[in-house]
């Protein structure tokens, strides 16, 4: 099986024998995954901490969540004012990622 891609929603392929779904949870529910609500509660603490939730399902069977984060580095500050100095403004900050 070849990889699938769901826009903006999650990919499917085969790993070992297995179809292994990664994405946003209404992606894993159109592909009739069910039983998500415990990995969602997971996630939202994990978004809650700055990161980003993807959900896991093995063989239409929810397996876990990876998250990713991308931390603020040093310079970012002084990125920041680089980019005021041409006059870009911050329109929206969002605390909390979603999925």
């Amino acid at each position: 099986m070849e990889p699938t891609l769901a826009a903006g929603g999650g990919v499917v392929g085969k790993v070992g024998g297995s179809i292994v779904m990664v994405g946003k949870p209404a992606f894993l529910r159109d592909e009739k995954v069910e039983g998500l609500e415990a990995l969602e509660s997971q996630a939202f603490a994990l978004q809650e901490d700055g990161k980003t939730a993807m959900f896991v399902a093995i063989d239409g069977k929810p397996a876990g969540i990876v998250a990713v984060a991308d931390p603020i580095k040093a310079s970012s500050a002084e990125a920041i004012q680089s980019l005021q100095a041409l006059g870009l403004k911050l329109v929206s900050k969002r605390p909390v990622t979603t999925y």
